[in-house]
């Protein structure tokens, strides 16, 4: 069966400069739906602590991500609260099929009543305020070497695993049942 690979990125970075916009932390949880959110039978195996190290080989070593070198940086830091907000992507994903960085706005969706992008209230819920905030999705992998492999050849993905400003780093991986795809991957990077 040939697996279908699609990639996705985007970098939401709280510093206001550029094509970035601002992170403001609401001072309520309004737009998260925990209580309602229904979640297909998913499983997963993803050892996020194995990702991170690979993650954690890139930064060590430098990139070039497209056209622009980006020098080492300090490793990332493991953090479970970004693994739960990425566990609740992973599943959304997995459960509706849809998948975006948007989030899916079906009722597997905890953030289908917000109208920003969905991995954004998110790591608010779980993480709290931040500084900086990006996502990396992807789909059909199945080894954490062959996904962090094909995240590194492309620019955005790469960028994303690269930037000093991230510190911290959560991950899961949904093997769905019964969807069109085989897996999903979430990681969310984060700095308070």
């Amino acid at each position: 069966m040939r697996t279908l690979i699609l990639l996705i990125t985007l970098l939401f970075v709280g510093c206001g400069t550029n094509n970035e916009s601002s992170a403001k932390t609401p001072t309520t949880q309004e737009n998260i739906n925990l209580e309602t959110t229904t979640v297909a039978s998913t499983e997963t195996n993803l050892d996020g602590q194995e990702l991170l190290a690979l993650v954690n080989i890139e930064r060590e070593n430098g990139a070039m991500c497209g056209d622009t070198y980006y020098p080492p940086v300090a490793p990332l830091e493991y953090n479970y609260d970004l693994e739960r907000s990425a566990t609740l992507k992973s599943e959304d994903l997995a459960t509706s099929g849809i998948f975006s960085h948007e989030g899916s706005k079906t009722e597997s969706d905890a953030t289908r009543n917000s109208k920003m992008l969905s991995f954004i209230p998110l790591i608010r819920n779980f993480y709290g305020s931040y500084s900086v905030a990006g996502e990396n999705l992807a789909m059909g992998y199945d080894t954490p070497e062959a996904l962090v492999k094909a995240w590194m050849k492309s620019p955005g993905h790469c960028q994303n695993i690269m930037r000093a400003s991230y510190k911290e780093f959560g991950a899961d991986m949904q093997y769905p049942n019964g969807s069109k795809y085989e897996k999903y991957t979430t990681t969310h990077f984060a700095s308070k």
